[in-house]
């Protein structure tokens, strides 16, 4: 009675140990994977900031442009423009935050230049703003948006770096967990084979002996159940890495609002199409949503998120799977066509373009009618880099904005 009592007490004392270090492991894994998926979402909210803000600078300084060729000196009022510079301040203050708690000292040296920009260029003008100094502030905002959107840039690649650290952070930790929960299991297996499965069996042994029978015969069964098990761990475990190394790539590389490529997988797509297959014609589309800004100060940012999702869903429906598409950034896509010639590509634009001209958003009791400008870069024989036929498909999307939206420009 005694042993068989003692015996008990130690198998129950083991199994309580076993369990409490498994919860322990499980729950360090769980805070770990919490704090990592955290810190992954607050920098694609960073991104998405900063792209929406260089968005936003670059539009503006578009309006300042075209008031100053048609001469025009007062547009907004003065309290239009201070808010306007409050929004970025706020801007620049957030960023400087944010970057001191992702970035490196000499990154934090982009948002002092950055800033530094500002306030001693731009700042000053607003402040004593009026009729007279209208023509200079804006001429001062359209040579100030390009730094602003290089720094911005500049900005956006040091957090997206800093993203790729932190998922490829999270996938150690994951691996790593895991590596230790198997190893543990093994260790449980081997242990309670040794420590507990053979005691049981001399147990029997020594019951047998005092019933007076005599007779035992061993049993290979408990091994392969848990050789079984063991494998059956594994592969579970396997499933697991497979099933979350595939979700952080899926994170890293899709918008998360469209579902559509962002810009970086967009980028190594199309570098890693022109590099193993080569194309003879290639058409880069830009589409950008017409009075985008409109529809969010209006209606607010949720029905321009509709826009988004609704523009990038009718996109996703026109073209091919040989096709890359993706959100470039704002309420602009960008659509790579290969192996498609001038027509073609001219007539699934239009396609693109009237498809979404017919497109209606509700917003409460208004509807909102949406319109696309598209601009082309159509490049035969040798395909430059991609930067140059971006560049050359903006002055299309330039030139399709200048001559009343709604409209289809192309280089050729």
């Amino acid at each position: 009675m005694k042993l068989g009592r003692d015996f008990s007490e130690t198998i129950l004392s083991r199994i309580v140990t076993v369990v409490a270090v498994l919860s322990i492991l499980f729950v360090i894994q769980i805070a770990f994977g919490i704090s990592s998926a955290n810190k992954t979402k607050a920098l694609a909210g960073i991104n998405k900031e900063i792209s929406l803000q260089r968005m936003r600078v670059l539009l503006l300084s578009h309006h300042y442009r075209q008031y100053l060729e048609v001469g025009e000196k007062k547009p907004y009022r003065r309290y239009i423009l201070l808010q306007e510079a409050d929004n970025y301040d706020n801007f620049l203050d957030k960023i400087s935050f944010l970057a001191k708690l992702y970035l490196s000292d000499d990154d934090i040296e982009i948002v002092s230049t950055l800033k530094h920009l500002w306030k001693s260029n731009m700042y000053p003008l607003i402040l004593k703003y009026n009729e007279k100094n209208a023509e200079q502030y804006y001429l001062s905002y359209v040579k100030f948006a390009p730094q602003s959107a290089s720094f911005l840039d500049v900005l956006a690649k040091k957090f997206e770096r800093r993203l790729d650290i932190e998922i490829q952070n999270e996938i150690n930790n994951l691996l790593f967990f895991l590596g230790t929960e198997l190893t543990f299991i093994i260790w449980i297996i081997y242990f309670f084979n040794s420590k507990i499965a053979k005691p049981i069996r001399n147990l029997t042994i020594l019951t047998r002996k005092f019933s007076g029978d005599g007779f035992y015969k061993t049993s290979n069964i408990p091994t392969s159940r848990e050789l079984r098990e063991l494998s059956q761990a594994f592969n579970d475990m396997t499933e697991k890495v497979n099933t979350r190394t595939s979700e952080l790539e899926n994170k890293a590389s899709k918008d998360p609002l469209t579902g559509l490529y962002n810009r970086r997988a967009f980028e190594e797509l199309f570098a890693t199409r022109i590099e193993v297959d080569g194309h003879k014609e290639l058409s880069l589309m830009l589409i950008d949503i017409d009075y985008f800004k409109k529809i969010n100060d209006v209606y607010g940012h949720q029905i321009g998120d509709e826009v988004l999702k609704e523009t990038a869903s009718i996109i996703s429906s026109i073209f091919r799977e040989n096709d890359i598409f993706c959100r470039y950034g704002g309420e602009e896509f960008i659509v790579a066509l290969f192996d498609q010639d001038v027509r073609r590509s001219r007539v699934v634009a239009e396609r693109v373009r009237l498809v979404i001209e017919d497109t209606d958003i509700k917003a409460g009791n208004d509807t909102i009618k949406l319109t696309v400008s598209i601009g082309i870069a159509h490049i035969k024989n040798k395909i430059e880099s991609l930067e140059k036929t971006i560049s050359i498909a903006d002055n299309e999307l330039y030139r399709a904005k200048n001559s009343g939206r709604n409209k289809v420009c192309m280089n050729i």
